[in-house]
């Protein structure tokens, strides 16, 4: 009798990454595309971020305040708070409450910039 053989999900993360980027954002999962974009945030690679967040949106994946709060934090991190402001911005657009994560994130954008009133 023959067994079914079911491939290890190390297997299908190596099929997915040599699809097109459209099949890959399908292999990987919502849960999967969140993870890079934290993952990009926290090395402060915000270029890596905002890439892996609009693949997420393209994926059907809806955005928390935790999301934004990663681009917010990898903007802020590398000082571009033009850019830590605009994902603020997009943030409110999205009708997402900011949480004492998101101040602190903006309020260190500004910090860098040598804004502290």
């Amino acid at each position: 009798r023959e067994v079914a053989r079911t491939e290890k999900p190390e297997t299908e993360a190596v099929k997915a990454e040599a699809q097109e980027p459209e099949a890959q954002e399908e292999a990987l999962g919502l849960g999967a595309l969140i993870l890079r974009i934290h993952h990009a945030a926290k090395k402060g690679d915000s270029t890596s971020a905002a890439g892996w967040f609009r693949r997420f949106i393209r994926a059907g994946g809806e955005p928390t305040t935790a999301t934004f709060n990663s681009l917010i934090h990898s903007a802020a991190k590398t000082g571009n708070w033009k850019v830590a402001r605009k994902w603020f911005r997009k943030m409110a657009s999205a009708r997402l409450d900011p949480d004492v994560i998101t101040f602190n994130s903006l309020m260190n954008a500004e910090a860098q910039r040598g804004n502290v009133q």
